[in-house]
């Protein structure tokens, strides 16, 4: 009976350890598992991030992206630079008055004040350029969070040559 005892007390204690370690190794891979798919989902939102980074860094047209509350520019792509004339550094330096005429800043500041929506057209501007050349651009906007920042993302569209085919159009009618 006593060899019984201790046979039952040594198989007790041995299904004790398989549990323990039949939970652990089930554990284990139920980790391991979760461990790897959040790997793999900041993989790829990074690739994501990256791809969309290099969409507007390399996008052909001027782009740019300010704060809402302070209208200073938060980020700016490699056309605006070319266009404007500033590097990014002094880019990043000013705001979005900055590159308008001066009569220009009260309309700027109530189309700023007007935009509620997601997506506006906000309509043709003139901007400067770092040498103070006029620019006759069309301006669509698009409201979204920057780093945690309400902001706004300003894509520019040059149509000086149609308002001079325009001109040009409506002079020889003439």
């Amino acid at each position: 009976v006593q060899g019984n005892t201790d046979l039952l007390q040594q198989a007790q204690i041995f299904k004790g350890w398989a549990f323990v370690g039949l939970t652990a190794v089930i554990l284990y891979v139920m980790l391991r598992r979760e461990f790897d798919a959040r790997h793999r989902s900041e993989q790829s939102a990074r690739e994501q991030e990256s791809h969309f980074r290099m969409l507007f860094a390399n996008n052909p047209l001027p782009m740019f992206v300010y704060d809402r509350k302070t209208l200073r520019f938060l980020d700016v792509n490699n056309a605006a630079c070319a266009y404007y004339g500033y590097t990014r550094e002094a880019f990043l330096e000013l705001d979005v008055a900055s590159i308008r005429p001066p009569e220009d800043v009260p309309r700027l500041m109530e189309s700023i004040s007007n935009f509620e929506g997601l997506y506006k057209n906000a309509g043709q501007w003139i901007h400067l350029s770092k040498d103070g050349v006029r620019l006759e651009v069309e301006v669509y906007m698009l409201a979204f969070d920057y780093l945690s920042k309400p902001a706004v993302l300003s894509v520019i569209r040059d149509i000086s040559e149609e308002k001079r085919n325009e001109a040009e159009r409506v002079e020889h009618e003439k």
